[in-house]
């Protein structure tokens, strides 16, 4: 149960960051985040309130974490105008200009963690004999 709680956190703090990535002057940048924010904070509710189908959500949005965040690293050691679109979405809402250092550290975070998200919420779905479910 521990786990499970840890893996909602974890969904809940990335939504955060995700929405405190987009918040601006721009009202599509908002809402953007606000919808970024509900998708995985929403999920690791459900997590927290013992849905198996916000645990299989969360699993998949864990995996989408992964994948994006080194994609998005990627992006932003290319130089190429056109190879920054992720690098533009999640970095420049505030400013037009990014240093690769920080976009590197910020979705290295966010891959690492919905790793851990993604292993706690892997583990058996059944609860343990000994394990009292909330």
């Amino acid at each position: 149960m521990a786990r499970r709680m840890i893996g909602a956190v974890i969904l809940i703090g990335l939504g955060l960051a995700l929405f405190g990535s987009q918040v601006s002057a721009d009202p599509g940048r908002m809402v953007f985040g606000l919808g970024l924010l509900l998708l995985w904070g929403g999920t690791g509710l459900a997590v927290l309130a013992g849905r198996p189908l916000g645990r299989l959500v969360g699993l998949a949005l864990s995996g989408v974490g992964v994948v994006v965040a080194i994609w998005e690293a990627g992006q932003a050691n290319t130089g190429a105008d056109g190879a920054r679109v992720l690098v533009d979405v999640f970095f420049v809402a505030r400013d037009p200009h990014f240093a690769w250092i920080n976009v590197a550290a910020a979705s290295f975070a966010f891959a690492a963690l919905s790793a851990i998200a993604g292993a706690l919420l892997v583990l058996p779905f059944a609860p343990r004999p000994d394990e009292v479910l909330p």
